[in-house]
């Protein structure tokens, strides 16, 4: 059996948005403790 491309972009797709997803909350996370690091 071979898988077509059609199939491959269609698992891509969803697992870009995840991880972009996970991207912003790590920006956020980073941005977070940026500006309460030195208030602690």
């Amino acid at each position: 059996m071979t898988e077509r491309p059609e199939r491959r972009s269609e698992f891509a797709r969803p697992a870009a948005a995840v991880l972009a997803v996970v991207a912003g909350l790590g920006c956020v996370l980073l941005g977070v403790t940026a500006v309460l690091a030195p208030a602690a």
